[in-house]
């Protein structure tokens, strides 16, 4: 089975974690890359861009919207001026505690962005961004 690439954005190094032990029990096909941070996460998609061949851009960003330094609305504001361009095929999905209709309204005005999920990351979660991916390349 191949394995998607994944990359999880995330301050609370806790859920960084628990999203690694979900993959592993749960036997998820995914290549995953957790970082805490949205500069960080930015640099290693520079990097990904850069190296194709050696590191992947990945296919699925799941980002959390409140961090410091670097919230996900600040975070896809850059991602898309920089690689959505090169990249229309990666997926980001909001994983969030914030109920808020207004974080979902904004998070839908990026044309990045393809779904809004609650945390914490689960199984079912990931099925349910595959499916979007899947009908959304069956569709191109």
């Amino acid at each position: 089975m191949n394995k998607h690439i994944a990359l999880f954005i995330d301050d609370n190094p806790t859920n960084n974690y628990l999203i690694q032990l979900t993959i592993e029990f749960d036997k998820l096909p995914i290549d995953a890359q957790t970082l805490e941070g949205g500069e960080e996460a930015l640099d290693y998609l520079k990097n990904c861009s850069r190296s194709i061949g050696t590191v992947s851009f990945p296919k699925f960003i799941f980002l959390d919207i409140n961090m410091p330094r670097m919230n996900g609305f600040e975070f896809l504001k850059q991602y898309e001026d920089m690689f959505l361009h090169k990249f229309p095929a990666t997926k980001i999905f909001l994983m969030t505690s914030s109920i808020r209709e207004s974080d979902k309204e904004k998070a839908h005005s990026f044309k990045s962005v393809h779904g809004f999920f609650c945390k914490p990351f689960t199984a079912e979660i990931f099925e349910q961004a595959l499916a979007i991916v899947n009908n959304n390349s069956a569709a191109a």
